[in-house]
């Protein structure tokens, strides 16, 4: 699916991966037993699948690892969306106890970029939120001032960016900002 819309960007479609991880799961399966944390991962799966867009993909990636292909977004939307799922995953799970996700949200640009590329940010903004505390969103997005073009130097500018949610802040306010220092 990565791939098929790869080659959908370069005639103009958008799209957004968003990786994300169960919190302390290790932690969870060691405390609560695999068969429990089995249905964990079964019923956060199902979570996924019933939450998102019928045009968008959900696939388990790796271990506690996810992935969301989300089609015809902006950053922004992408963002909100990881957001959102952060707080209703909380909310859905809460048989399971407090389980809480790490999201890393990058948008695909077909000029600056490849799809492994896109992955190995989107996963660095991932570990990023986990090391900033857990339970956030972390956006991957060009530094300023990049030029257009697709070479290795324009590719190793890609940096995650603190664009992060808590508990009481607005994820389009904390974008906005960062676009915009200057806006209050």
């Amino acid at each position: 699916a990565l791939h098929r819309l790869v080659a959908e960007s370069h005639r103009g479609r958008r799209f957004a991966l968003i990786l994300l991880d169960l919190d302390n799961f290790k932690h969870f399966n060691d405390t609560h037993g695999h068969d429990v944390g089995d249905e964990l991962l079964r019923s956060f799966g199902l979570l996924l699948q019933t939450a998102g867009r019928s045009v968008d993909t959900a696939a388990r990636y790796g271990g506690e690892e996810f992935a969301l292909l989300l089609v015809d977004v902006t950053t922004v939307e992408a963002f909100e969306v990881a957001d959102r799922l952060r707080r209703h995953l909380t909310e859905e799970l809460q048989d399971f106890g407090r389980v809480t996700a790490s999201f890393g949200v990058g948008l695909f640009d077909p000029r600056r970029m490849e799809a492994s590329t896109l992955v190995r940010k989107v996963d660095e903004a991932l570990y990023t939120a986990k090391a900033l505390g857990r339970d956030r969103v972390m956006e991957v997005s060009p530094l300023r001032g990049t030029s257009g073009g697709a070479g290795p130097a324009t590719q190793s500018r890609l940096q995650p960016v603190v664009l992060e949610t808590r508990p009481g802040t607005s994820p389009v306010r904390s974008a906005v900002q960062a676009a915009d220092p200057s806006f209050p």
